[in-house]
């Protein structure tokens, strides 16, 4: 049995709990839930949550809205030989609530609140496990049900009631949108050890169905259906050569073949990898056909996407070493991606609360990724790194540059004390400037730069009673970054537009306490 409760200082309350156990030798069960509250934040609340009765005012406008969430799972396992039975059911439910800025009536000051209910029940049934001495199968068919429900009320702020506003053929404040999906994937596996071939073949099913008055004619669907295989061939020690390929039918995009091949080499310390592949991925509904309208945020959907379509290349090196009692895991990876038909968002205002579903041409990407860690007894440090460029066609058009380089770093590092069982633990980003693309007051598809930041935590934690309860006390965001400025450039003599992009609540506090329960 396990209890865990969270909490932070601008007004987030969680708490859950778990348990699993053996209903017999074969069977086990596992039950989990909880509840998760958010207060809503702005720039201009306390430090400390003061539970004060707030006047009705612009002060109950949330740049977070506040957020409450209820969710549980259940999840059953059965051993049957060398099968094991699964079946798992998720259930989550979370309101939003969006308030308005004050109006002044004749008598009265009113405001236009909404509030988002959004439920979703997940259930799967899975099947893993050997059929025979070398052969494994794994098999999971699922089946998604997601509702989202807006109300939109006028609240009276000096009587505190609310009514519901009535559907006009001039509005749609009311709605509710639902989403069915249903999906199976299953493979069979050789698992020849003395064999230089193995092999695996499998299916990939996905169906989705959408309905409500913001997808377009009512209701949608999209089927995407395909079958795989993979090779693993070991024609002399330490090298591996695996080849594959995917060949699919999507009910709306023609879906080509797409191969790929894996290489991977070991020598001593050494790990060798490259890979090439092919990718294909066709729009989702919600980026087809969903329309998504408030009084603060508008995200529109594009029923003329076209699909993506991409070549993916990558090279990496690790090595691992004991030196001194210090184990080193080191890596670089080099990467290339080409991608057509890229889908992404565009900002339509500069404002940044409006965006809707691209095309982005001719999309490139290419850089290195690098990592070291250092483990020593209590100690432990990571450091990360990273630089990457992004090309796109719209260089050949307007002012911009062919590859436009972002950098990122981050590093974290603990240390536990056994005596007194502490640990002490940092985490820090550094994210570089961001380049993307949005339209400009001339309705133009331009570069946009999100200004660079830096996230740095810290976390302090104590086990007592053997471990079984521990404490956590942090600091999140200690430079207190909230907003970054983001600007559009401007394809003539002019200067481009800008605006601000939230990217957190500022500084926090935090506390998490955790209990854990078991019996052998």
């Amino acid at each position: 049995v396990g209890i865990t409760t969270y909490t932070e200082n601008i007004g987030t309350y969680n708490f859950n709990v778990n348990t699993a156990f053996k209903i017999k030798p074969n069977q086990h069960l596992r039950i989990s839930g909880g509840r998760n509250y958010f207060d809503g934040w702005k720039p201009s609340d306390d430090f400390f949550p003061s539970f004060d009765q707030e006047l009705a005012d612009s002060n109950r406008v949330d740049q977070w809205n506040a957020k409450e969430q209820y969710f549980g799972r259940i999840q059953y396992l059965y051993q049957f030989k060398k099968l094991q039975l699964g079946f798992k059911s998720e259930y989550f439910k979370e309101e939003i609530t969006n308030l308005g800025t004050p109006r002044t009536k004749a008598t009265s000051s009113v405001a236009f609140d909404d509030y988002y209910h959004t439920k979703r029940w997940d259930n799967s049934l899975s099947l893993d496990g050997k059929v025979g001495q070398n052969r494994r199968i794994n098999v999971i068919a699922a089946f998604n049900d997601y509702r989202r429900v807006k109300e939109a009320y006028l609240k009276d702020l000096t009587t505190l009631e609310q009514q519901l506003i009535e559907e006009t053929a001039t509005n749609d404040l009311q709605d509710t949108t639902d989403y069915q999906l249903l999906m199976s994937r299953g493979s069979i596996t050789t698992t020849h050890a003395d064999n230089w071939i193995n092999y695996e073949l499998g299916y990939d099913l996905n169906f989705e169905l959408a309905t409500g008055k913001r997808i377009e004619n009512n209701e949608q669907q999209l089927g995407d259906y395909a079958i795989f295989a993979t090779a693993e061939l070991s024609p002399f020690k330490d090298f591996v050569i695996k080849p594959g390929v995917r060949y699919g039918y999507n009910t709306k995009y023609d879906m080509p073949v797409t191969p790929s091949l894996n290489l991977k080499y070991a020598k001593g310390a050494f790990t060798f990898r490259g890979s090439y592949a092919q990718g294909f991925r066709a729009p989702t509904l919600k980026e087809l056909y969903f329309n998504f309208d408030d009084v603060n945020h508008s995200l529109f959907g594009n029923s003329d996407l076209k699909a993506e379509q991409s070549d993916n290349y990558s090279l990496s090196i690790s090595h691992k070493k004991l030196v001194q009692k210090v184990l080193i895991k080191s890596s670089i990876n080099l990467f290339y991606n080409d991608i057509t038909n890229l889908i992404d968002f565009a900002q339509v205002s500069t404002s940044g609360d409006t965006a809707i579903y691209v095309n982005i041409g001719k999309n490139k990407t290419q850089g290195a990724t690098a990592n070291v860690s250092f483990i020593r007894n209590a100690l432990k440090v990571n450091l990360g790194a990273s630089y990457i460029g992004r090309y796109n066609d719209l260089s050949a058009d307007i002012s911009v540059d062919e590859f436009s380089y972002s950098a990122e770093f981050m590093a974290n590092a603990s240390y536990v004390f056994k005596k007194p069982q502490l640990t002490l633990s940092t985490y820090f980003k550094h994210q570089g400037e961001l380049p993307s693309f949005g339209y400009n007051t001339d309705g133009a598809i331009v570069k946009q730069t999100i200004e660079s930041y830096q996230l740095l935590d810290a976390t302090v934690s104590k086990q007592f009673f053997k471990q079984r309860f521990q404490v956590a006390l942090g600091v999140k965001n200690i430079f207190d970054v909230q907003q970054v400025n983001s600007t559009l450039s401007s394809n003539n003599a002019h200067s481009g537009s800008g605006s601000s992009i939230s990217v957190g609540t500022g500084r926090t506090l935090f506390l998490k306490l955790n209990l854990q329960i078991s019996k052998n």
